[in-house]
């Protein structure tokens, strides 16, 4: 493996993007140092007979236009006729349609989403007028940029979906509109109920408060009042607003997404969000789930221009009097938590000046 196809695996590494369009182009700008030709990205069409171009980079890519329709190669039949186009899984364009524009074809990659569905194609196509030598390294190349442009076009179909779904419980009065989560009110019907169900001895579960507050990195660590609690997910004015809700919603997904489904999550304050653990037995396990949390925010909002800093209260139902008890005792906790950290830097940066 040369130096360009290391790069190439390097780019194509990436973390996190944005959206799908940015996804593409990264891709597709990363194949395009280390394969001959063109690289081209096709999105199925809904009747699963042709492709449409969404994108191309490499020679000859100016041929092929965004919205270009290349069809499948059809089968032929046992006279000699020809049928319908094979299946879309096969992902066979037409070469003698590429032929006609002057492409030779080459290796082509499907999209394909978790449940098997076919939605694009990622394929490379030799310029006629130069070489088409594609190699082992070449299709794993394109196998790696298929996979991970598939698995960004279902994370945005699956964003779209939850949207739409959060949508309608917004519509129910018991949804938080900035985050999607259940609001207290709907939180705290779910944390009776769990609570119930522990003191008969039916599950256990462990309830888990989150304060969430943002610092622009430009501020340093500490900040004016340390730990960054000037700029808390809380604040109700100042520059610093809007990165607080960014925050909260960033950490809100975050908390929904390494749920379970058996768990149940909700925005209990303005910058507290909790959890119910449903079948955590003890702190130990739920301060695993908290460290999941973390690492997975942490991978999430790298490219963020401020840091998230998240103080959890944590709380066995098994231990407290009513379900309101034990969500207010975690999140004084979480608030103690960054009461505690703002004091040891305030303490540190005093230390730092003597």
């Amino acid at each position: 493996m040369d130096n360009a196809e290391t790069r190439t695996l390097v780019a194509l590494a990436e973390p996190h993007f944005q959206g799908f369009s940015e996804a593409a182009e990264s891709v597709l700008d990363a194949l395009d140092e280390s394969l001959p030709g063109a690289v081209v990205l096709c999105q199925r069409d809904q009747d699963a007979e042709h492709f449409r171009v969404v994108d191309a980079r490499g020679r000859g890519s100016e041929r092929l236009q965004r919205g270009l329709v290349l069809p499948l190669v059809a089968e032929e039949s046992d006279d000699g006729s020809s049928t319908e186009p094979r299946s879309v899984a096969e992902v066979l364009l037409d070469p003698e349609y590429l032929r006609a524009m002057s492409f030779e074809p080459g290796p082509a990659l499907p999209l394909e989403l978790s449940d098997g569905q076919i939605v694009g194609v990622l394929c490379a196509l030799a310029d006629g007028d130069g070489d088409g030598d594609y190699g082992v390294n070449h299709v794993g190349l394109l196998a790696i940029g298929a996979r991970l442009l598939g698995h960004e076009w279902e994370r945005v179909q699956s964003r779209v979906e939850l949207s739409r779904l959060q949508n309608r419980l917004r519509d129910d009065g018991h949804c938080d509109p900035e985050t999607g989560l259940p609001n207290r009110t709907r939180f705290e019907a779910l944390l009776e109920r769990e609570w119930r169900l522990d003191k008969r001895g039916t599950v256990r579960s462990v309830v888990i408060a989150c304060h969430v507050h943002a610092e622009d990195v430009g501020n340093g660590a500490g900040g004016s009042n340390g730990a960054g609690a000037s700029n808390g997910a809380g604040a109700s004015k100042g520059p610093g607003r809007a990165v607080a809700n960014l925050a909260l919603k960033d950490a809100a997904a975050a908390l929904a997404a390494n749920a379970r489904t058996t768990d149940h999550v909700g925005r209990v304050a303005e910058a507290n969000l909790a959890a119910v653990l449903v079948g955590c037995e003890t702190t130990e396990n739920a301060h695993r789930f908290i460290q999941r949390l973390q690492s997975a925010l942490a991978r999430t909002t790298q490219a963020r221009p401020f840091r998230i800093d998240l103080s959890f209260g944590v709380e066995l139902l098994a231990d407290a009097t009513s379900s309101q008890g034990a969500l207010e005792s975690a999140e004084a906790a979480a608030v103690d938590s960054v009461d505690d950290a703002a004091a040891g830097s305030a303490s540190a940066e005093q230390g730092a000046h003597e």
